[in-house]
């Protein structure tokens, strides 16, 4: 008996696709590098994320700390901006917004749609202008 193309291709490809899904949901997230230090002008900045990393679809709380000469700023000219975008597929997502959280910390709360690697970029003050922190990260499916 024959088993028609169709058949025979389809017990082929379904297979592979189902595989092929199912490897694309394991994708695997690193923890946010708490230990990075990322330079702004005369500013330093480092960002945490819990959970660590961020999952998508869950609120993540990321918290920023400003520092100068390695203490913590409690008083900057103007507050810092955040903006995040994923950098493989830009969304032109809005600016999130930030609370002082006191001894130089900023927090905002961030619902993250998809899984893969995002970037936060820290805009600071600097000289008269702006100077940004950026921190890549992955967020967990």
């Amino acid at each position: 008996m024959r088993i028609p193309v169709g058949i025979r291709a389809g017990g082929i490809l379904l297979p592979a696709l189902l595989f092929l899904s199912l490897a694309a949901c394991g994708i695997e997230a690193d923890p946010v590098d708490t230990g990075a230090i990322e330079q702004a002008g005369e500013l330093e900045a480092s960002m945490e994320a819990e959970p660590n990393p961020p999952k998508t679809g869950e609120s993540a709380e990321l918290t920023f700390t400003v520092l100068q000469d390695g203490e913590p700023v409690e008083n900057l000219d103007t507050p810092p901006r955040l903006a995040i975008d994923m950098p493989k597929m830009p969304m032109g997502l809005p600016e999130v917004p930030l609370e002082d959280a006191g001894s130089g910390q900023w927090r905002a709360n961030v619902e993250f749609p998809m899984a893969g690697g995002w970037v936060a970029m820290l805009a600071l003050p600097s000289g008269g202008g702006e100077e940004e922190a950026t921190f890549e990260f992955d967020v967990a499916p």
